[in-house]
């Protein structure tokens, strides 16, 4: 049964203008390797990738056939060029550089093959097998302790005994636990394909020998191992991916429909309740480092772990929003300039929208939407006005982007990590379904044509927006601090750049006067430059923008259920308290706390054991903590009301 609705283009079948030989996707995949783990191969793979572009390009007269998705890949392409240029770590970016831009070759090569029903069948199945073997590879080397429901003993076993062949891959750059495959991730590439395999089994014409046999296998081991991974969002998403699938192509009865729908409502606002509950019987257990083990407890910490990292996200976003912190660097500047509570280093902000624009700004972030919407379109045109075997496929490709979207609301697959390549090679078989306008056609494209106007209008949006709370400058002033605060200790900073950064920084800071990480980051700057006095004075205004409601800043889980004062002095030291255990280096969190308590509860012993400390330690500069030192022995005493 096939959807209608007016304006839509009816689908004619496409074909290149010359046939391409089978090297051109050839060329491609055999660089995937080189790229997705970059090293001194990377090379190859680059020089791969320009060979399959100039022998597409010298035989069909142009470098690629035009797509829906061009304008938004462009964009997207342009976007991480410059989370790359501004990176602070380019060999950590450079994983996900590669990665991305594989991921846009490899749907350039998938959209310029010549299509047919038979091509595109293959492809189907191509995507099937790819979602096998991710679900072997996982049973193999998957770390299975990262699962945390509580188990039954038998189960239990059954976790025990999966092997661990396949591990000590190189990673992503980004510091991680473990050296095998994290099962979130591997759920989340599940999410994405299982959804395609099952759509395509259920709507396989006979004979099912042995294609159809083999699909049904297929989406099996890949559930069993999605089962495995006990990532609940990737199963929400592949359970809600379906069942809409099966109502759209008039396979659910009405109610059944609705007992469904009903059911996962019901499921979805118990498991809300009991990790809501957990979370507050959990309290304090959150402002413990380690995650805890399975059960409620792992529950409770998950969710209280989100509700850390996305307002960092957020924040991040606010504070670069034109290019973003730097492809692929999030923990390490969610660690030195927006610390977390309860949480160690993460490796993105567990959402995959936001961890886009953290790393892209809101450009790219406004790419990766225009990208899916543009697929979405041309894949339901496919449905509607496409062959059986056509809207079968098209179906399959929106179903599995569908439940990864889904996913993607509590955790991300990072555009440019390994297995986000299934992602591109969804986007450029979808693409391959498109209409082409015959001459003169004006209602075909008319969708599209529309879809680009308001992503292009957006686009100027989210440009100018940033200027009302003084974006261009701040984050000019953002990235710089940040790759000269963050260089290594053999590779000294720049005095210059540090002082164009605070030059920049400092309006920001003073326009608004409740952005204490604008005031924190003035005085990591000029500790830095050994400007002692200027460090101390932008430090006391970040503490005292601290002050109100610091709990529910910086750990919304503790917040919960608590009364805090105005200002809230104890709650502000449960979080210095925090950040000098997990980051004892930082001189500025020790001289935070020795302010706290000398200047807001006017405890003087308290403030110099603080000092002392962070001293002991060798946190640097510690010029900032013999500073205050001397400030404290001239002064004698203190008073609550001395800030």
């Amino acid at each position: 049964m096939r959807l209608t609705g007016p304006g839509i283009p009816a689908l004619r079948p496409w074909r290149a203008t010359a046939r391409l030989a089978p090297w051109d996707l050839a060329l491609t995949l055999a660089a995937a390797p080189t790229l997705l783990f970059p090293g001194g191969w990377t090379a190859l793979g680059a020089g791969l990738l320009a060979l399959a572009w100039l022998g597409r390009w010298a035989q069909t007269g142009r470098p690629s056939h035009p797509t829906p998705m061009d304008r938004p890949l462009l964009l997207l392409a342009l976007m991480t060029l410059v989370g790359a240029a501004v990176s602070s770590f380019p060999q950590a970016s450079a994983s996900k550089l590669w990665g991305i831009i594989l991921g846009i070759c490899l749907y350039y090569a998938l959209a310029n093959r010549v299509e047919s029903d038979v091509a595109q069948r293959w492809s189907g199945y191509g995507l099937a097998a790819l979602g096998t073997g991710i679900a072997g590879a996982a049973l193999l080397g998957t770390d299975w302790s990262y699962a945390g429901l509580t188990l039954p003993p038998w189960l239990e076993t059954l976790y025990g005994a999966l092997p661990t062949l396949i591990r000590g891959l190189p990673g992503s750059g980004v510091p991680r636990a473990t050296d095998l495959f994290n099962p979130r991730e591997v759920g989340g590439s599940l999410a994405l394909l299982l959804p395609v395999a099952a759509v395509l089994c259920w709507t396989w014409r006979r004979p099912i020998w042995p294609r159809g046999v083999l699909l049904a296998g297929a989406t099996a081991l890949m559930a069993v191992v999605l089962l495995l991974t006990q990532t609940l969002s990737a199963l929400g998403g592949v359970v809600v991916a379906l069942g809409a699938a099966a109502l759209v192509a008039g396979r659910a009865r009405p109610r059944w429909w609705a007992l469904g729908g009903g059911g996962i409502l019901v499921l979805a606002a118990v498991a809300g309740w009991t990790a809501t509950s957990a979370l507050l019987a959990a309290q304090p257990s959150t402002t413990t480092a380690p995650a805890p083990a399975a059960g409620e407890a792992r529950a409770s910490f998950g969710m209280a772990a989100r509700l850390e990292l996305w307002p960092r996200a957020l924040q991040m976003v606010h504070d670069t929003p034109y290019t973003g912190i730097g492809l692929n660097t999030f923990p390490w500047v969610m660690e030195r300039f927006y610390p977390p509570f309860a949480l160690g280093p993460e490796p993105h902000a567990h959402n995959w929208m936001l961890q886009t624009g953290v790393d892209l700004g809101l450009p790219g972030l406004i790419a990766l939407l225009w990208l899916l919407a543009s697929s979405l379109v041309t894949l339901c045109n496919a449905y509607q006005n496409g062959t059986q075997e056509t809207g079968a496929l098209a179906l399959a490709l929106a179903a599995g982007l569908f439940a990864f979207l889904i996913f993607g609301i509590l955790d991300a697959v990072t555009l440019g990590a390994k297995p986000g390549v299934a992602i591109w090679a969804i986007l450029g078989l979808g693409a391959t379904l498109r209409p082409v306008a015959a001459p003169g056609d004006e209602a075909v494209g008319a969708l599209q044509t529309r879809l680009d106007r308001g992503a292009l209008l957006l686009l100027v949006v989210v440009l100018l927006l940033p200027a009302t709370w003084d974006g261009p400058r701040l984050n000019a002033g953002r990235v710089l601090a940040y790759r000269e605060l963050l260089r290594s200790e053999d590779n000294p900073a720049d005095p210059g750049a540090l002082r164009l950064a605070a030059t920049l920084l400092e309006p920001a800071a003073q326009g608004d006067p409740s952005a204490s990480r604008s005031w924190y980051l003035l005085g990591s700057l000029y500790g830095r430059l050994g400007d002692a006095e200027a460090a101390l004075s932008a430090i006391r205004r970040g503490v005292m923008a601290d002050s109100r409601e610091p709990l529910r800043r910086y750990a919304p889980a503790e917040a919960w259920g608590r009364s805090s004062g105005q200002p809230d002095w104890a709650g502000l030291l449960l979080v210095y308290g925090q950040w000098t255990t997990r980051y004892p280096w930082h001189a500025e969190w020790h001289l935070a706390s020795a302010v706290a308590r000398c200047e807001g509860l006017g405890d003087l012993p308290a403030a110099r054991e603080a000092l002392e400390r962070g001293i002991t330690q060798n946190a640097p500069p510690a010029s900032l903590l013999h500073a205050y030192r001397q400030v404290l022995v001239a002064k004698g005493s203190c008073s609550a009301d001395a800030g």
